[in-house]
């Protein structure tokens, strides 16, 4: 994918692979050679690094005389079909999941578990409204200290009394507030078009942007514990913003737009 011909003549076709496949090429050689024929659907790799599905098609070339020539080797990009079928199947575990539910409670959790086995999160949180402030209904993986910190979302003044704005609305912070009330510009990179918020390093987005291009002043406390991969998805009821899914990890680069689409939607 994006090699011009001259560019790819006298290359090993393994330079296509990941590099964790191993001796997989030569392994995918041999079974062609040995059965006429190898195919396989797994990642590949662009000319630019980039990842995408592919379906392989490798064909023993002989002579007429049964001596092994050489090979035909067939890749076709398959992602859209790919994600396709990841989305039905996430769409149908989630479904099941609503469906064996007995309450709202139970679905809730149960959303939980979906949503960290999906990400691979090692934490992942769910805020609903209660009152004015959008605490914890959910909090796993997350130290306890972080959670106490983290729980409340409304701003107090030094007596403990919430902050409001011009109209009586209590002022929600940080980037989940940004989230749960629409604070957000789909031209920046890290907020989605329908209003989530995603990234793959804290670190790096807090040194490369500002507070206003964040739409608030960020309390910094999930860079702070040392998640650097940070997805934050709205819940919706209709229209109404009643919470957010909260997902987080140490490691670096654990979204893809793709991903994140999938669970927006």
């Amino acid at each position: 994918k994006g090699y011009k011909a001259q560019e790819i003549i006298g290359k090993h076709f393994s330079c296509f692979y990941l590099p964790e496949a191993g001796d997989k090429p030569d392994q995918e050689l041999a079974v062609a050679a040995r059965d006429g024929q190898c195919a396989d659907e797994d990642w590949r790799l662009r000319k630019d690094g980039t990842r995408f599905w592919a379906s392989v098609t490798i064909t023993a070339l002989r002579g007429n005389d049964g001596e092994l020539l050489g090979f035909a080797k067939i890749t076709r990009d398959i992602t859209e079909r790919k994600r396709a079928e990841k989305e039905r199947e996430a769409t149908a575990e989630f479904l099941a999941l609503v469906n064996e539910s007995e309450s709202t409670a139970d679905l809730i959790h149960s959303a939980a578990t979906f949503f960290q086995k999906q990400s691979g999160c090692e934490a992942v949180g769910i805020r609903l409204k209660q009152g004015d402030d959008y605490p914890y209904y959910v909090a796993r993986g997350f130290p306890e200290e972080f959670v106490q910190l983290e729980n409340s979302l409304c701003a107090r003044d030094l007596k403990g009394q919430l902050l409001r704005d011009e109209i009586g609305n209590p002022v929600i912070e940080c980037m989940c507030g940004n989230i749960i009330q629409g604070r957000f510009d789909p031209a920046k990179p890290f907020f989605t078009k329908h209003g989530g918020f995603w990234t793959n390093c804290t670190t790096e987005l807090l040194a490369s942007t500002t507070e206003a291009d964040r739409r608030a002043r960020t309390r910094n406390r999930c860079n702070g514990a040392g998640y650097e991969s940070v997805a934050l998805l709205p819940l919706h009821t209709g229209e109404q913003r009643i919470g957010l899914v909260q997902l987080n990890d140490k490691r670096k680069g654990q979204f893809s737009p793709e991903a994140i689409g999938l669970w927006e939607r």
